[in-house]
This record gives C-alpha cells, sequence and structure tokens, in this order.
C-alpha cells in the first residue's frame, strides 16, 4: 500500500504553503559615479521626476539630474571643497553677486545630504524590522 490511503484510494499529499511576509518599498536613491559630466545619458535619469545623483570620482562634485514636467532635464551642479575657503586678507571682497551665490549653493548641498541621510535612515529602520521579523 502506497503512503496514507484517504476515502478515495488515493495517497495523501502534502502541499508546502509559503510564508507570505510583509514587504516594503525601499526609497531608492538613483545615480552612479561618473568621470565627467558628459558621462550622464538620459536614460539614466528616472523619468518619474526622482532625482538622480552623479558623484564624480575625483570626489570634487555632484552632480544632480531631474526630469521636469515640462519634459527638459533639471541640472545642478554642488562643488564640493574639504573645509571653508576663507578670504585673504590683502586681496578685495568678491562681487556681492557671488557671495550672495555662495550661501544659496551650500543651503541646497545641505538640503541634499539631509534628505540622502532621512533615505538611508529609513532603509536602516526597514533592514532592522525586517531583520528582527527573520529571527522570530
Amino acid at each position: 500500500m502506497m503512503g496514507t490511503a484517504n476515502p478515495f484510494g488515493r495517497p495523501q499529499q502534502s502541499y508546502y504553503q509559503p510564508v507570505n511576509m510583509n514587504t516594503y518599498a525601499m526609497p531608492m536613491v538613483y545615480g552612479r559615479m561618473v568621470n565627467s559630466e558628459a558621462d550622464i545619458l538620459p536614460n539614466q535619469i528616472p523619468n518619474d521626476g526622482s532625482a538622480s545623483y552623479f558623484p564624480s570620482s575625483d570626489g570634487s562634485k555632484i552632480y544632480f539630474r531631474a526630469w521636469q514636467q515640462d519634459g527638459t532635464i533639471m541640472k545642478k551642479t554642488y562643488i564640493l571643497t574639504e573645509e571653508p575657503v576663507s578670504q585673504p586678507v590683502n586681496t578685495p571682497a568678491q562681487p556681492q553677486a557671488q557671495q550672495a551665490q555662495q550661501p544659496q549653493q551650500n543651503d541646497q548641498l545641505t538640503a541634499v545630504l539631509s534628505q540622502l541621510a532621512q533615505n538611508i535612515g529609513v532603509m536602516a529602520e526597514r533592514f532592522n524590522s525586517l531583520e528582527k521579523a527573520l529571527t522570530e
């Protein structure tokens, strides 16, 4: 006699039921390392309006790209410095337009870095939740 019989004379089969785990959509940071701005192709930028960041391989710049609603690509370049540039005492001050532009660039860079840090924090929380669920 084969296996355990049921009333119909056929062997009983057990079916594996996979465990359904909750999955979360992870926020993505799009982009890649580039040698120059010319290495960035339009098809590497998500067309859903998400931002893409392309750090230069020498670490001096971050290129920001995002499709806009009018079908054009918004382009920004963040220039990174190791330490604040101080004005030598014996040289004339920068023109007023340049002085006003630098705080705006710093504010934009701070906003980008803040968003990246927030996204990394969310991903870390989700990884911890997933790890906890898998070990229980």
